[in-house]
């Protein structure tokens, strides 16, 4: 099952620096990682869940500045926030 997962402090590539969320992030765009979609259960604070197979679209999302994967009818698993 897909769990969002909240970015909080930290290096945004490590587990421990996400949350697990109940709800579905409403930022989009931005400079810094909001939330990812994993799939994985886990619920514990911080998160620990591996990331690996984000970390492409982590690093994609930090240079574009926005949500990764790109394309039509591809779900997004990296959200991004501004710096405000």
């Amino acid at each position: 099952m897909a769990n969002w997962y909240t970015y909080v402090y930290g290096d945004p590539q490590k587990a421990g620096s996400y949350f697990y969320s109940v709800a579905k992030p409403v930022c989009t765009t931005g400079v810094k990682v909001c939330a990812v979609l994993l799939d994985d259960t886990s619920t514990t604070v911080p998160a620990q869940v591996n990331l690996d197979p984000l970390l492409p679209h982590i690093s994609n999302g930090l240079m574009t500045l926005i949500p990764q994967p790109t394309g039509l009818g591809v779900q997004r698993l990296v959200y991004l926030k501004c710096n405000c």
